[in-house]
Parts: structure tokens; C-alpha cells; sequence
């Protein structure tokens, strides 16, 4: 053993090959727990993200859109659905624009968020659709020109709980 530390010390060609060797495991290991870091960094990111994604759909402001909305459904007073109706829609897709946006910037994981919110947001998405093939209805183009991610989130809601029922049926 004395005789290999020797000549690995004494020979420049093994000494450089074996300080090379010793610097690839060195930069290796470094490497390693700096990917798991950054593994546990993003999976902090997202659990943060899907925290700040409910608490804005359990918001006072996001709650009251959807119980005013809901009312207007069952309420089928024309005069009140005009005017109020777009106001409601509006805010529900601008809250779910940041919610999209939490997608898209990866600090929400969508799938995890479909499987919490999907159902209640594809019913959602399916009443503002249904509410707008009605004869003489409102129509939410401008709501939808405004937030067109929040619109796009209800349509993708929707196509989730499609593909999930299919899957569990």
C-alpha cells in the first residue's frame, strides 16, 4: 500500500490521473446533492404555489363571485342576469388567470390542482358554457378577450373531468 501512495506521489502520470479521478468524484458528489437541493427547492416551490391556488379560490372576493353567479343560474330574472352576469364571470376569470399562471411559470403543479379543483371548476366552466348556448343569452366574449388564460383553464377543467370519467368508467 505504501509502495502505491509512493509511486502514484512520485509518478506524474499516475498522480495527475488519479488527482483527475479524485476531482471528477469530488465535482460528482457536489453535483449530486446540488440537484437534490434544487429537487427539494422546486418541489417547495410548487407545494407553495398550490397553497396560494386555493387559498385564492377559497377568497372571500372569489367566493362571492361564485354565490352571486350561481344565484343569477337559478334566478332567472333577464334584467339582472344582463347586467350583473358579466360582472361575475369576469372575476372568476381573473382569479383563474393567476391560477394559470401559476401553471405556466411552474410553481403549481397542474395535475395535482385538477385532482383537488378540477370537478368544481369543470362545472363551473360547464355552466358559463351552457349559460351562453341558451337562445337570446348573454354572450362573455369580452370576459373571455380579457382573461383568456383564466377561460382557457375552465375549457382545460372541463376536458379533465371528460378524460377522468372516462378513465373511471
Amino acid at each position: 500500500m505504501c509502495d502505491f501512495i509512493r509511486r502514484t506521489l512520485t509518478d506524474p502520470s499516475i498522480f495527475w490521473t488519479a488527482l483527475e479521478s479524485l476531482a471528477t468524484i469530488f465535482a460528482a458528489t457536489i453535483i449530486f446533492y446540488e440537484l437534490r437541493r434544487a429537487r427539494q427547492e422546486t418541489v417547495a416551490h410548487k407545494f407553495e404555489g398550490f397553497q396560494y391556488a386555493l387559498r385564492l379560490l377559497a377568497s372571500e372576493d372569489f367566493q362571492r363571485y361564485i354565490t352571486a353567479f350561481n344565484f343569477l343560474v337559478e334566478n332567472r330574472n333577464a334584467d339582472k342576469r344582463s347586467t350583473n352576469m358579466p360582472l361575475m364571470v369576469q372575476g372568476i376569470l381573473q382569479t383563474l388567470e393567476v391560477v394559470q399562471m401559476l401553471i405556466t411559470e411552474k410553481y403549481l403543479d397542474e395535475d395535482l390542482f385538477f385532482k383537488t379543483e378540477g370537478n368544481r371548476l369543470a362545472n363551473l366552466g360547464l355552466q358559463i358554457r351552457t349559460l351562453e348556448e341558451e337562445k337570446d343569452m348573454l354572450r362573455f366574449e369580452e370576459q373571455r378577450r380579457l382573461y383568456p388564460n383564466g377561460h382557457k383553464l375552465l375549457v382545460r377543467a372541463e376536458k379533465w373531468k371528460e378524460k377522468f370519467s372516462n378513465k373511471n368508467a
